[in-house]
């Protein structure tokens, strides 16, 4: 049996180095191939959402550009949410490990994509309400969501400060859902489809856990933050003052408005 064992043992060793030696072969015939191909012309290699992969690996991607594919002419751009990739690297080699300048070992340069841009050269404007625009023109339910209330999707969008990705997750959803409901969905008031439109919103990045219970103080704050509400102006003389989706969050929490006193009306408010 000992022998048996030390026999399986070896056999297993044996398999491993082979299977190295030829992985090891297949890179140093890419790295050639590569060579050959960059000494008569630039190569660049992009790398899109290396922030989405596993952290093993993702951190394995960027070890192995820089310590197998560093070669003369080559170039490697990776699209990533930077954040993301270094709590990859946390993750990986530990928080005692300071992870941007991990990064720097291996990235010459940064540029990071703007947040804003100036609109016809003097008009701030949110680029992932650009690309919303942008997302708009290319279906036709999205297009006529827009129509309605294309305001109050462009104020969303810039209150809860979504990324481009994040502006791309809820026009899809937003898309499907208008698909699937085409048919119970056809009502042209502009306050429907609000509430569409925020319930959609809630369905993408909501915690479906703290919200599929019963209304809580806890759940009524927890969606305020979720849409940036900071209060609900109950005064006569701030109701025109009042943003629409403020309104919404009220019809959300009313019967349980008591509950949080963040939100439930003062003594010498009306309601």
């Amino acid at each position: 049996m000992k022998k048996a064992s030390n026999a399986a043992i070896d056999g297993t060793i044996e398999n491993i180095l082979e299977d190295h030696m030829e992985s090891e072969k297949n890179i140093n015939s890419l790295k050639s191939c590569i060579e050959d191909i960059s000494n008569k012309q630039k190569i660049v290699i992009i790398i899109d959402e290396l922030d989405r992969c596993k952290p093993s690996f993702s951190t394995n991607i960027i070890e192995t550009i820089k310590h197998i594919f560093d070669i003369n002419n080559v170039f490697f751009i990776l699209v990533t949410n930077t954040e993301q990739l270094k709590a990859s690297i946390n993750h990986i080699y530990g928080y005692s490990i300071n992870s941007q300048k991990y990064l720097d070992k291996f990235i010459k340069y940064t540029i990071t994509l703007p947040d804003t841009c100036l609109i016809n050269g003097h008009n701030v404007c949110k680029t992932s309400v650009i690309y919303w625009d942008h997302l708009v023109g290319e279906t036709t339910l999205l297009n006529k969501i827009n129509s309605l209330v294309g305001s109050f999707i462009c104020d969303l969008i810039q209150r809860t400060n979504l990324s481009l990705r994040e502006t791309q997750t809820f026009s899809r959803n937003l898309n499907i859902f208008r698909l699937l409901n085409d048919n119970e969905c056809k009502s042209n008031d502009p306050f429907i489809n609000m509430i569409v439109v925020v319930a959609v919103f809630i369905h993408c990045f909501g915690d479906k856990e703290k919200l599929k219970q019963e209304i809580t103080a806890e759940s009524i704050s927890y969606l305020a933050d979720l849409l940036n509400i900071k209060e609900i102006p109950y005064s006569y003389e701030r109701r025109s003052q009042i943003p629409e989706i403020s309104i919404i969050f009220f019809g959300i929490i009313k019967d349980s408005i008591t509950l949080n006193e963040r939100f439930a009306p003062k003594s010498d408010e009306g309601t």
